[in-house]
């Protein structure tokens, strides 16, 4: 294949990107300004030739280049096109906004439950997680004793749940999992990572004590995940212990790739040589280290993002610090009351989002811990919707299976998450106006 006949036809090709149609266009810039759009394609256009006659400037001439040369102009091209696209990217992607958004990755990853309970031990539902029947919506409620998760299962919305968090021990790997909870239990690694997301997927880890990954081959992690949604709250990442456990030598918290998106909330990472190499969006919020060499190492196709943390980031690293998540009472408040006043970048992340007026945000706080926060949520649903909440017929198992911790939240958890598959049926019918300030039918 003529390499120049290649990389002509490649940048002929860049001239085409109207094929991506009016999304790309429109979504570049501040959207929603009409008189801008022409302006914003032209802007695109104009960026875009740019790049193109930086591509020309290199003078890739197979006839003439020797192997070395064109070997590093073809390099210099591909970091070229590569810095255009993700700068194009997180300009339209507004990925700064996201990363502080703990609400929407507890709408992607916590499970939305059905409200059936399996308990799961000696004496329960099931003997052990090999024989018990798990369906989409269920909370699997684990006995004290050790649990082994089956190789190879699929999951999709189920919750685990330890009676105990100090009596039960579960083992095993989650390999492909669709929101997905593990809660209230010891996490025994057993030399290999609990969670291996291979191809995507979401995980929300809650009140966990996770460790025995320091193996000394391979990941030598608690969590493997190539993409996907992890939300890791109040929990704990023991690095000491594995089979090659040995002064000094400690295995590693995290080891994510590909464009994944992590929200960490109030955890503890203890003797890890490394947390985490942030090549992807990753959050810490108000998380602690101790010991350990290397931390969260930011790369330069990440952006992390810090609230309040103590020991976290490697030395000399930086980060994108913010004040406020977006299930805090203060942003609540402001998103009710503009007159209520926040920090600029919360108001700034608050207004990009569209929160006021985004019903999977509202739909997600039906669950909050504090009921004046769900009490407005159900009031804003039925504002945006011009008519009282969805009436949902909440089924519920055995409640008193539960650790008390979660018995009383259980009902709320269950309502949040018949809202959002409702949502999600209906929402392809339904338009915000903001004129009207509500949303009305297609």
């Amino acid at each position: 294949m003529h390499l120049g006949v290649t990389w002509a036809a490649m940048i002929d090709g860049m001239r085409s990107l109207d094929c991506c149609g009016a999304a790309l266009l429109l979504a570049f810039g501040s959207v929603g300004q009409d008189d801008g759009v022409v302006g914003r394609r032209e802007e695109l256009e104009r960026r875009i030739r740019s790049l193109v006659d930086e591509l020309r400037g290199l003078g890739i001439d197979p006839a003439s280049d020797d192997l070395g040369e064109l070997l590093d102009k073809r390099a210099t091209a591909e970091d070229m096109v590569e810095r255009f696209a993700a700068g194009l990217l997180s300009e339209m992607g507004r990925t700064e906004h996201v990363g502080i958004d703990y609400v929407r990755f507890l709408v992607a990853a916590a499970p939305r439950l059905s409200g059936r309970i399996v308990t799961v031990g000696e004496g329960r539902d099931f003997a052990d997680l090999a024989t018990a029947t798990i369906a989409p919506g269920d909370t699997v409620v684990l006995a004290p004793g050790e649990h082994q998760l089956p190789a190879r299962s699929e999951f999709r919305d189920v919750a685990f749940v330890g009676r105990d968090a100090t009596q039960v021990v579960l083992k095993g790997q989650i390999g492909s999992a669709q929101r997905v909870r593990v809660e209230h239990v010891t996490v025994d690694c057993d030399d290999d990572p609990f969670v291996d997301l291979r191809r995507g997927g979401s995980v929300h880890l809650r009140d966990c004590a996770v460790g025995n990954y320091n193996s000394g081959a391979g990941g030598s992690n608690a969590m493997f995940a190539s993409g996907g949604v992890l939300l890791i709250e109040s929990s704990r990442f023991d690095g000491s212990e594995g089979r090659a456990k040995a002064p000094g030598r400690f295995g590693d918290a995290f080891d994510f790739r590909g464009r994944y998106a992590l929200y960490a909330r109030g955890c503890q990472f203890v003797d890890n040589d490394e947390i985490l190499r942030a090549t992807s969006q990753s959050t810490f919020d108000r998380c602690t280290a101790v010991g350990g060499d290397f931390g969260v190492m930011p790369y330069p196709t990440g952006q992390v993002f810090t609230l309040g943390c103590q020991g976290l980031l490697r030395r000399g690293a930086t980060s994108i610090e913010f004040e406020l998540s977006t299930d805090s009472r203060e942003v609540i408040d402001h998103l009710m009351d503009p007159d209520v006043e926040i920090d600029a970048r919360t108001a700034k992340a608050a207004e990009a989002l569209g929160l006021d007026h985004d019903l999977r945000y509202w739909g997600a706080l039906l669950r909050h811990r504090d009921p004046e926060v769900r009490a407005g949520a159900i009031g804003r649903i039925s504002s945006l919707l011009r008519r009282q909440l969805p009436k949902f017929e909440l089924d519920l198992g055995d409640v008193e299976a539960l650790p008390e911790p979660l018995r009383a939240r259980f009902a709320d958890d269950v309502r949040s998450g018949h809202f959002l598959d409702w949502l999600e049926r209906e929402r392809r019918g339904l338009v915000y106006d903001p004129d009207l300030g509500h949303y009305r039918a297609k």
